[in-house]
């Protein structure tokens, strides 16, 4: 047994509990139908926040008596502005209607105003539940009928607001939002502060392959060079090896020229892809007395490449012009970049000998392989590569990628 702030008594028993009135002597039984766990009720007390706390064998159940209201003697046709806590989903309102002819024999409806249910059944009982209400404005309305089925001219109202969860209030929801913000902002500046210092490692490996790397190869490449010179016959064994040295040592300072030029996120824009492709073709192709024409997009140094695109559209271009220079026998090589909107194409074409297309795309051609690397670099630009070519027409190496 427990008592609420109200002075109403509350007595637990094995149908529920019974709410006690001492005032008028009316009870009240809460049962399962209410939110009870179970029909008995063994255990309750009130806690400090003047809610009911009911111990049963199938857990405790939290009541929350109602919130007196204090009205006219004679009560309300209109009662509007009520705000309720979230906790109650359930309404009781309790009415009656005054008639001189018919006395005790009136009977109720009650509607939700803008509910497509209509009116209820008209029934004896002077009061209703309202259950399962969620969270919103409500007005409801309720109306006496006759025996002879005339109902009140005017009917009564009842408007209340059941208040949300306070996880379902602007204002939670503006601190939810605020604090995402803060904590997306900290993992933007932690994220652009590693970004950074990557950024930082990329460069100081970019200095030290070039400092130390490079010297020491060209160092490696001078040697071998005086050494091949010391030897008196240029057939003999040491001239090879020495001859191999060198050659190794130039295509590693080329090798670590160009991962260097690769990481360098200074030198990160299509200009800076062209200047290197022509300088390399240049270098190979001018010195056996091919023409290199090299031709771009207007305003290139501001069109910026991601760097794996623009490692991997270098060695494209790279390894066609190598091919154009090596097996070509061509007189003449046209290196073309075009952009258009978001896309870029190259173009490598040269006048030489050319080849059979059909048997190099299957792989069985003399430089298959190296259409087929060219294929999985293009690839992995999420691009295409179309190669055209016919003996004695030269060679046209095409990637269309997106930028």
């Amino acid at each position: 047994m427990t008592e609420d702030r109200r002075g109403f008594i509350y007595l637990g028993h094995g149908r529920g509990i019974d709410q006690l009135d001492p005032q008028t002597g009316r009870v009240r039984t809460l049962t399962a139908a209410d939110g009870l766990p179970s029909r008995i009720v063994n255990v309750a007390f009130r806690a400090h926040d003047g809610s009911l706390w009911l111990g049963t064998p199938s857990g405790p159940s939290r009541y929350l008596p109602e919130t007196p209201l204090p009205l006219p003697p004679l009560g309300l046709r209109d009662l509007a502005g009520l705000e309720l806590p979230p906790e109650r989903n359930q309404v009781e309102v309790r009415f009656t209607g005054i008639s001189f002819a018919y006395g005790t024999g009136l009977r109720y409806q009650y509607e939700q105003e803008g509910a497509a249910a209509g009116w209820s059944e008209p029934r004896a009982e002077r009061s209703v539940l309202l259950g399962n209400l969620s969270p919103g404005r409500y007005r409801f309305l309720f109306r006496a009928v006759t025996p002879d089925n005339v109902v009140s001219p005017v009917p009564a109202s009842l408007s209340f607001t059941l208040l949300p969860p306070y996880w379902q209030r602007w204002w939670f929801i503006l601190l939810v939002a605020a604090a995402a913000a803060v904590v997306g902002w900290t993992l933007h500046r932690a994220q652009v502060s590693r970004l950074l210092e990557l950024e930082r490692v990329r460069t100081r490996i970019a200095a030290d392959l070039h400092d130390d790397l490079s010297s020491s190869l060209s160092r490696i490449s001078i040697l071998s060079e005086l050494g091949r010179r010391r030897v008196a016959d240029p057939q003999a064994p040491e001239a090879t090896i020495l001859d191999q040295i060198g050659e190794t040592a130039r295509e590693l300072i080329e090798a670590t020229g160009d991962i260097v030029w690769a990481i360098d996120t200074r030198r990160g824009d299509l200009e800076s892809l062209l200047a290197r492709i022509r300088r390399f073709a240049g270098d190979l192709l001018e010195a056996r007395g091919v023409s290199v024409q090299c031709a771009g997009p207007p305003r290139a140094a501001e069109i910026p490449l991601r760097p794996e695109m623009k490692r991997e559209l270098y060695l494209v271009l790279k390894e066609a012009v190598h091919n154009a220079g090596k097996h070509a026998n061509a007189q003449k090589v046209w290196i073309e970049v075009a952009t258009t909107g978001r896309d870029l194409v190259a173009e490598v074409r040269d006048d030489g000998v050319g080849f059979d297309g059909a048997s190099d795309v299957s792989g069985n051609g003399h430089s298959g392989n190296g259409l087929r690397n060219l294929r999985e670099r293009a690839a992995r630009l999420g691009g295409t590569l179309a190669v055209d070519s016919a003996p004695g027409q030269g060679t046209r190496v095409r990637v269309s990628l997106r930028l």
